[in-house]
């Protein structure tokens, strides 16, 4: 764990406990920000990760109910509130944080995971203990923990690209979700929600706005959330790629400080425009006179660094690497950076948003169509699924046509890359025979539509928005940046998930945000209109991105994906099916023939990922899983 935190580390242990910590000094860099930390009488005591930035305020608060503040440090503003509160202090946090509370006096433990999980928490019970950690390896490494692979995990990775909420690939270990707390005592752990977007106080607070209304509360909540997030004893600056999102939080973060904020962009020796952005970033940094540094990457560094990126990553993701480089170029100047992620999710910035909507205006259409074409639409869909991914007019077509009757179907065909029918071909008899024979249990469908069933809301737009936080931004994007962020020694913010700006957002109907006639992101557009440059404002939207498609091409990266899927490896391994994949492996190469892999590079990407992953942690999965280990979830 010490890449997580260089800086300091501590241990405290009684009769019941043993709590360990390694630091990231950010706030209050003397030794009164040691943990783990205490209160006055040394009954609680406290191991925490990540920043709130209200302390100061709620300090003065605590103060007047007679709390002795010793130290400048967030992490004492916990336990106090712990103290005045109790389990209902997660109420007035605002910022990212999981944490783990011991009081002496009942026994009990206490853990909380902030409301989008930008800050990780894993735990395991093992008979009457329970085992946590920011990391699955420091689980593993207790040796409290027996290595064995969750088949559940694996068929869901597939499907998502990683691993949901809240299994792990590790079976018996978990994840506690976002806006969950956790009380462990007498043996017994009980889970509960705290908070979501969508609840009945926050529900009506952005209806009856008028959309210039709107637009003012969005940029003062923006404001707002920027200047918080600048609170930082150490080196802090952002990551800049010149998309609105990370140019708002870069003219935002100007507004507040007197000298030129430190940026940082990535950009690639290969594919030119399509994914180096440089050139926007470079636009942003002089219209904003920030201090600019750029890092080019190559086939050949990433290469060199696949077997570290990988053991940091600490379980399997495909979209982990960009997260990676950037967060390198940022820790070569900086402690803290501060990312747009998020943007596209509260404020519609995916296709999801588009295709979805586009959908259901046609629904007039599909309800006068004969039934003949709906099944054929449906075979269609069977038939030619990765084929007519990447290719909007078929997909309309064929969403038109009935193949997609429900929201969770049309989220999932855009965001799965293997649908629960591919995945039966792909995957090896032996290995299908360790999941569940429930098939609904198994089904990633079904595990979409237990989220879409927390979402009140019948606007489509917030709906769409509701599943992209839930699952893209949370499983992926957020984790990701988390395992890779640290592994780099840095802590990143991420100012646009701020829990009151979502609370706002997320109430608003889905027209102010978005309609067909407006761009993306319509109402962020307009809240930072007069502080984007133009040309920034309304380019082309273009997701960060390695130009992976051409690199999986070049020698050195093609030979690793050649070795970690070829016959013998699959067979070895045990989990695929050979023939399926060489036949993955053949389309996404008769796709580059023609110059247009879409999508497909990332299901053969996912797959190597997959081995490389059990390359580094594990001897053998037949070895170590199958041989008479039931594996599946009870």
């Amino acid at each position: 764990m010490q890449h997580r935190g260089p800086d300091d580390e501590g241990t405290y242990h009684d009769e019941n406990i043993f709590l360990g910590h390694c630091r990231l000094s950010i706030i209050d860099l003397t030794s009164f920000g040691h943990q783990p930390m205490s209160n006055e009488d040394n009954t609680l005591w406290i191991v925490y990760n990540g920043e709130i930035y209200n302390y100061k305020e709620l300090n003065v608060e605590l103060s007047r109910h007679g709390h002795q503040i010793r130290s400048n440090c967030d992490t004492e503003t916990i336990i106090h509130l712990y103290e005045e509160f109790g389990k209902e202090c997660v109420h007035h946090l605002r910022g990212m944080f999981a944490f783990v509370i011991w009081d002496i006096h009942t026994k009990t433990l206490f853990s909380a995971r902030d409301q989008f999980g930008i800050k990780p928490l894993y735990y395991s019970q093992v008979k009457e203990k329970l085992v946590f950690a920011s990391e699955l390896k420091a689980l593993i490494a207790s040796g409290l923990v027996p290595k064995v692979i969750n088949p559940t995990a694996i068929w869901h990775y597939l499907s998502f690209g990683a691993i949901p909420t809240p299994l792990t690939i590790w079976k018996d270990i978990w994840t506690l979700p976002p806006a969950h707390r956790l009380t462990f005592c007498n043996g017994r752990v009980e889970i509960e929600q705290y908070w979501d977007p969508k609840t009945t106080q926050i529900q009506s607070e952005g209806k009856g706005m008028t959309e210039q209304e709107a637009v003012s509360e969005v940029r003062r909540l923006l404001e707002e959330a920027v200047h918080l997030q600048l609170i930082s004893d150490v080196p802090l600056g952002a990551f800049l790629s010149g998309g609105i999102d990370s140019s708002t939080i870069v003219g935002l973060m100007t507004q507040f400080s007197h000298q030129p904020i430190r940026t940082f962009s990535v950009g690639y020796d290969v594919g030119g425009d399509k994914f180096d952005e440089r050139r926007f970033a470079l636009m942003a940094a002089r219209h904003f006179e920030t201090d600019h540094q750029e890092l080019l990457v190559t086939c050949q560094d990433l290469i060199s660094k696949i077997e570290k990126i990988i053991w940091y990553m600490d379980q399997p993701s495909h979209d982990a690497l960009n997260s990676f480089v950037v967060s390198q170029a940022a820790a070569s100047g900086v402690k803290v950076a501060l990312s747009g992620l998020g943007g596209d999710e509260l404020f519609g910035g995916y296709s999801t948003f588009k295709f979805i909507s586009l959908l259901h205006k046609f629904h007039w259409v599909k309800r006068n169509l004969p039934s003949w074409v709906k099944q054929t639409a449906v075979k269609l869909e069977k038939a030619l699924h990765m084929r007519y991914r990447a290719q909007w007019p078929l997909r309309v077509c064929v969403g038109i046509g009935g193949g997609y009757d429900t929201i969770i179907e049309q989220f999932a065909i855009i965001r799965f890359f293997f649908t629960d029918i591919e995945k039966r071909s792909l995957l090896s008899p032996d290995f299908l025979s360790f999941l569940r024979s429930d098939d609904q249990h198994n089904s990633s469908l079904h595990l979409l539509r237990i989220i879409a069933d927390s979402v009140h809301d019948s606007d489509l737009f917030n709906q769409i928005s509701y599943l992209e936080l839930k699952t893209y931004m949370g499983d992926v994007l957020l984790r990701d940046m988390d395992v890779m962020s640290m592994a780099n020694s840095l802590e990143v913010r991420v100012p646009l998930i701020d829990q009151k700006l979502v609370e706002f957002v997320i109430s608003l109907p889905g027209y102010l945000k978005q309609d067909g006639s407006r761009k993306s992101k319509h109402l962020l557009i307009e809240s930072v209109k007069d502080l984007i440059p133009i040309e920034l404002l309304y380019r082309r939207k273009k997701g960060f991105a390695l130009p992976m498609p051409i690199w999986l091409l070049e020698p050195g990266l093609r030979e690793i994906v050649e070795d970690c899927l070829s016959e013998q490896s699959v067979h070895n391994r045990g989990i695929f099916d050979w023939p399926a994949v060489r036949q993955t492996k053949r389309e996404f190469y008769e796709r580059n023939q023609f110059g247009n892999s879409g999508q497909v590079w990332l299901r053969v990407w996912i797959l190597t990922v997959l081995e490389l992953w059990f390359r580094t942690y594990l001897s053998g999965f037949q070895q170590e899983v199958m041989n008479g280990t039931n594996v599946a979830i009870q």
